[in-house]
């Protein structure tokens, strides 16, 4: 007839033990990943606005007919300029929200 053995307990504490490790460091690579897509992803979504916005500034200036600012005499006049910059500004500030 065979013998029942006892339970050996500290091998099953042990064992929780080594799951319990096992996950931390398995969830905190995981949650290092995830996070770094997204910081990547709100990166790209600012650089797209900018882009943007620099677009709509040229754009802007083209429609307003000042094409002397990229020359060299710089006869570019500092309300056109402003006007441009707070263009760009006011795009920038209700596109980002």
């Amino acid at each position: 007839m065979s013998r029942i053995q006892p339970h050996n307990r500290a091998g099953r504490d042990r064992e929780r033990g080594a799951t319990v490790v096992e996950f931390t460091i398995l969830a905190s690579l995981f949650l290092l990943i995830v996070f770094g897509l997204i910081e990547f992803g709100i990166i790209f979504y600012q650089k797209h606005f900018v882009a943007s916005a620099a677009r709509e500034g040229v754009r802007y200036g083209v429609v307003a007919n000042n094409f002397d600012c990229f020359t060299d005499n710089g006869s570019c006049e500092y309300p056109r300029r402003d006007a441009v910059y707070n263009h760009v500004t006011v795009y920038l500030n209700l596109r980002c929200r």
